[in-house]
């Protein structure tokens, strides 16, 4: 698929950059491990001058996901312990 994924930990805190290198548009098969996960950044959404940003705010990681992703883009997600944000 052209893409990336780089999870990083601090403690509780962890984040995951999602890369895209493609150039078409794909969802992203993504498992991250549990916890409340939250969309910081996503280079396609129009206050970057993007198309506008496909994936969730606060994607459900119960289950792994589908991240859809514009082509050559990238989302950053976060997962703070509760209370550290």
């Amino acid at each position: 698929e052209n893409a990336l994924v780089v999870l990083r930990r601090n403690g509780s805190a962890q984040a995951a950059a999602v890369f895209h290198f493609a150039d078409a548009q794909a969802t992203l098969p993504l498992s991250l491990p549990g916890g409340p996960w939250e969309k910081v950044l996503d280079s396609s959404d129009a206050r970057w001058g993007g198309p506008g940003g496909g994936a969730p705010e606060l994607p459900d990681t119960a289950t792994d996901i589908a991240l859809p992703m514009h082509p050559k883009s990238f989302i950053l997600l976060v997962n703070r312990e509760k209370g550290t944000r």
